[in-house]
């Protein structure tokens, strides 16, 4: 039987970029909401998900502040190309502040009694170092590219890296 493994996802920075953004506002107005996310972030995402379920079953968990509105996020994440995985999709909790995101996190890896098949994507910290240990984050760059599948790479190699020393 596999094993649970968590992704918390977050959007902006992560499946968008300022330069990816602002390409878009050139080509049409994007209106007040964000509908168009990176296909190469999408894909950078896609072989995340491809690459952990070969051992694991994902469970996307939406950490954005996207999940105030779920139904909308799961729609344009299929919209575009998110292989979203076959479990249910969650989301943290709604109603607390931004900067304790990686509080949340750690309340909800508790609640599921989870302390090392998780995976935290980003473009901002937090108060993640508080309470997990960097190897458990990917790290993007709002002002960068985003997701890429070099830090999918390199978090999926020292992943391996820390089961091999099991």
């Amino acid at each position: 039987m596999k094993d649970k493994f968590y992704v918390f996802l977050d959007i902006d920075g992560v499946l968008n970029s300022q330069p990816f953004l602002r390409e878009e506002l050139k080509k049409r107005k994007l209106g007040k909401e964000i509908t168009k996310l990176n296909p190469k972030n999408i894909d950078a995402l896609n072989y995340l998900f491809k690459e952990l379920s070969k051992q694991n079953n994902i469970e996307l968990v939406i950490s954005s502040s996207w999940r105030c509105n779920m139904p909308r996020t799961l729609q344009l994440l299929k919209e575009q190309g998110v292989n979203l995985p076959t479990l249910p999709t969650k989301s943290t909790m709604r109603d607390t502040y931004e900067n304790s995101r990686g509080y949340e996190i750690y309340t909800y890896l508790t609640q599921v009694n989870e302390k090392n098949n998780f995976v935290i994507i980003d473009d901002e910290w937090f108060d993640f170092t508080n309470y997990f240990n960097k190897d458990n984050i990917i790290k993007t760059d709002f002002n960068g590219k985003g997701l890429t599948k070099t830090l999918v790479n390199t978090f999926l190699e020292n992943l391996k890296s820390k089961q091999n020393q099991k």
